[in-house]
């Protein structure tokens, strides 16, 4: 029998292994858009304005969503804090460039 130990609660009341796993599936929604607004190629979808250097940045970050979004939830099913930490790694990174 698998004995899952309590690793604590995000917003005081959802199971922390919970709220990862939803926060890598929103991830993993939010890529799938992004890969959308770069076959689309319109500057209305695009996050960063009108600038044509900074203009993807945003959109391509999101897209590299789709593989962190994957792994993160990867390493919540197999318990493997390395892969969470990757994903975590991410969000910063992306909160960096927001």
């Amino acid at each position: 029998m698998v004995q899952n130990r309590d690793v604590g609660n995000c917003f005081l009341c959802v199971p922390l292994r919970t709220a990862v796993k939803w926060f890598c599936a929103l991830t993993t929604m939010w890529s799938i858009f992004c890969i959308i607004v770069l076959f689309l190629d319109d500057v209305r979808y695009q996050f960063a304005g009108y600038n044509p250097v900074t203009r993807k940045l945003l959109v391509y970050g999101g897209a590299l969503g789709l593989f962190f979004g994957m792994l993160g939830n990867l390493g919540i099913y197999d318990e493997k804090v390395n892969l969470v930490r990757y994903f975590n790694a991410y969000q910063w990174g992306m909160l960096g460039l927001y």
